[in-house]
C-alpha cells in the first residue's frame, strides 16, 4: 500500500470544510463590522492582524503537535482543541452580532466582534498545520504528491463553490450561515477521527515468507565443496593430483 487512501479523503474532509468555514467568514466580515458601525476598512484591518498573529502561532501549534505525538503518540489532541475552539468562536461570531443589533443598551459589546473574528482566525491556524503534517504519515514520498495535489483540489472546490453560491449563503443569513459552518468543521473533524488518524503507511515493507511450495535451489556444481577439500587435506590426500612429468 503506497497511499492510504481512507484517511487521506478524511484530511481532504477537513480541508473542505475549513475551505467552507473561510468562505462564509470572508463574505460576513465586511458586512458584520458595518453593521456594528465600524468603518469599511476595517474588515481589512482585521484581516491583516489576523494573518500577522497567525504567523506566529502555527509554528507554535506545529510545535505542540509534535509534543503530543512524543508523549501521547498523537496529533489529533492538538487538532481536536483547534477544531473545537474553532466551532465555537464561528458560532459566536452572529451571536455577538445579533445581541449588537438589538439596539444602544448593549453598545459595550461592539469592541468584541473584531476581537472574536482574530480569535477565530487564530484558533483556525491553531490546527491547519497538524492536519497537513498527517498527510507525510498516509503516502510514500513518491506518491506524496499525489496526495497533496487531492487535498488542494479538494478544498479548491471548496471554496470555487462557496463563492458561486455566495448569493445563497449571503440569503441564509449570518446565524444560520455561521452554524452551517461551524457543523461542517465539527463534522469533519469527526471523520478525521473515525479513520485512525494515527495510523502511517508501512515504508520499508517485510519481504514475504516463501512458498512452502517453491522447492529449493539446488546448489550449483561448479562451485567446490570447501568442507570436502578441507577434509581431504586433514586425511593427507590432495584434492588435485598434479600431472606427471
Amino acid at each position: 500500500v503506497k497511499v492510504l487512501w481512507l484517511q487521506v479523503c478524511a484530511l481532504a474532509g477537513v480541508q473542505a470544510s475549513i475551505g467552507v468555514a473561510w468562505v462564509i467568514y470572508n463574505l460576513y466580515l465586511a458586512n458584520l463590522l458595518q453593521g456594528f458601525g465600524f468603518a469599511p476598512g476595517a474588515a481589512t484591518m482585521v484581516v491583516l492582524l489576523a494573518n500577522l498573529l497567525a504567523a506566529v502561532v502555527e509554528p507554535i501549534a506545529g510545535g505542540l503537535a509534535d509534543l503530543s505525538q512524543r508523549w501521547l503518540g498523537s496529533r489529533f489532541p492538538v487538532i481536536a482543541v483547534g477544531v473545537v475552539l474553532s466551532s465555537a468562536l464561528f458560532v459566536l461570531i452572529p451571536l455577538l452580532w445579533l445581541l449588537g443589533s438589538w439596539g444602544q443598551e448593549v453598545t459595550w459589546l461592539r469592541p468584541g466582534l473584531p476581537l472574536i473574528l482574530v480569535l477565530w482566525a487564530l484558533a483556525m491556524s491553531l490546527f491547519r498545520g497538524p492536519v497537513l503534517s498527517l498527510l507525510g504519515n498516509y503516502a510514500l514520498n513518491r506518491r506524496l504528491p499525489q496526495a497533496a495535489s487531492f487535498l488542494t483540489l479538494t478544498e479548491g472546490f471548496a471554496r470555487g463553490w462557496g463563492f458561486v453560491a455566495s448569493g445563497w449563503i449571503l440569503g441564509l443569513g449570518p446565524v444560520f450561515a455561521f452554524g452551517i459552518g461551524s457543523t461542517v468543521l465539527l463534522i469533519g473533524a469527526i471523520v478525521l477521527l473515525l479513520s485512525d488518524p494515527d495510523v502511517q503507511v508501512e515504508r520499508n515493507p517485510r519481504p514475504a515468507p516463501p512458498s512452502p511450495l517453491i522447492l529449493p535451489k539446488p546448489p550449483d556444481p561448479q562451485v567446490p565443496d570447501l568442507l570436502t577439500q578441507q577434509h581431504r587435506r586433514l586425511r593427507g590426500s590432495p584434492g588435485r593430483h598434479s600431472p606427471r612429468a
